[in-house]
């Protein structure tokens, strides 16, 4: 299990707000990303780390920026 950041860009906020969750691998924290994003209209792109990993930043209406 892994410790997942992700990072909630909103367009009502000038800081992106912060979701911690314990998963077990990196498909799973992409799955809740892209929830979050379908969630509200209001998102616009959450950005994915485990630890300080770029997993990946999922924006609405692209495809997925994979990390390094």
């Amino acid at each position: 299990m892994n410790i997942y950041t992700l990072y909630i860009h909103d367009d009502r906020c000038s800081e992106p707000s912060l979701y911690m969750a314990t998963l077990a691998d990196d498909a799973r924290a992409l799955e809740i990303a892209r929830g979050r994003l379908a969630n509200s209209s209001h998102y616009l792109k959450v950005e994915v780390l485990e630890g300080d990993r770029l997993v990946a930043v999922l924006s609405r209406g692209d495809a997925v920026d994979s990390g390094p």
